[in-house]
């Protein structure tokens, strides 16, 4: 197995810290006194007082199962994820900072976790690991985007984000290569998307779309959260009674949007005909508590995009003229020009 980190351990107060050594004789096996800890590629580790743990710190104050410490790595060109998680009872300090029980951290090199009255583990990543990604962080409002890369693909990457007022939650954030500006936006404009639910975002998945030869097509198929209105109205062929364009996209687009921006999807119904009525009513609840700190802004941008009538509903170039879009644009191009541009030079 391969080792992409050490924990460089300092106890204090006559505290032992001791790990497992596995031996071919199982009576020779035992836990012997460290001061150093490798961890490896999609280990997991448990630290605490306990019998069942992996590494053991012999001090009252340490819960039987203190910690956990993780590593994820999604593929090979991207580096690997070390978590941290906060078990016990007298708590952890990250870095200085207090952990709550459950909590759970993303670990950098340099870090340090503090076992109170029990010592400190400092997490250090093996050396030219540093070089492999961006160390810029980008910070968009409240928002900070680290530069940990989950993974990329053709049309952009995933980082790991975290409020500035509530660090406690980590966010994946996919940054999408802006369409207009990319030949893959003339390839997309010869391709209606259909439904583009959000649980798929993370894979371009071409299963449910068609190419087109012409600007209009009556194929029902689809989601029928996620599909516009005219998708499903169909005759008793099977086929849209009235044929449809490229703005069903954008109503795909609208869906996702609203789930983003509050969690729920605007027209889901347990039954599908009861979901087909609502999304041709069309009726947003911008009354709900969801939308409690959503801006005008961005409920006039749904409003254009979940237009029931595909004539007055916006298109792809208009979306990039909406004031919510408008107001956040040179943000969102600095930060692909730093995270996306920047990787690829």
């Amino acid at each position: 197995m391969e080792i992409i980190a050490v924990f460089r351990i300092e106890s204090f107060n006559d505290t032992k810290v001791t790990t497992y050594t596995k031996s071919q004789k199982p009576k020779k096996s035992k836990f012997e006194p460290i001061d150093s800890l490798p961890l490896f590629a999609s280990e997991v580790i448990k630290i605490g007082r306990g019998k069942a743990c992996d590494v053991r710190i012999d001090n009252p104050a340490i819960s039987l199962h203190h910690a956990t410490v993780w590593s994820v790595q999604f593929d090979s060109d991207t580096l690997p994820l070390v978590y941290l998680n906060d078990s016990s009872r007298n708590g952890l300090l990250h870095n200085g900072r207090d952990m709550r029980n459950g909590e759970t951290r993303m670990l950098k090199d340099g870090d340090t976790i503090e076992f109170k009255t029990a010592g400190v583990f400092t997490y250090e990543t093996l050396e030219g690991e540093e070089d492999t990604q961006d160390k810029s962080n980008i910070t968009i409002e409240t928002w900070n985007i680290s530069d940990s890369l989950i993974g990329s693909g053709s049309f952009g990457s995933v980082f790991v984000a975290s409020s500035t007022t509530n660090y406690h939650k980590l966010y994946a954030v996919k940054v999408l290569r802006p369409g207009s500006n990319n030949s893959e936006y003339d390839l997309l404009r010869g391709v209606q998307h259909l439904p583009l639910p959000k649980s798929r975002i993370y894979i371009c998945d071409f299963g449910v779309a068609k190419k087109l030869t012409y600007s209009r097509t009556s194929t029902s198929v689809g989601t029928i959260e996620y599909s516009a209105p005219e998708v499903f109205n169909i005759d008793n062929k099977g086929k849209a009674a009235v044929p449809y364009g490229y703005k069903c996209d954008t109503w795909s687009l609208g869906i996702v949007t609203h789930v983003l921006l509050t969690g729920i999807s605007p027209f889901y119904s347990e039954s599908k005909e009861q979901t087909l009525l609502q999304a041709r009513q069309g009726q947003l609840n911008f009354a709900r508590k969801q939308f409690a700190l959503v801006s005008k802004s961005a409920k006039e941008f749904l409003l254009s995009l979940l237009e029931t009538n595909p004539r007055l509903r916006v298109d792809i170039d208009g979306c990039f003229e909406c004031a919510w879009v408008v107001r956040n644009r040179s943000k969102l191009e600095k930060f692909y020009r730093d995270k996306i541009v920047g990787t690829q030079n």
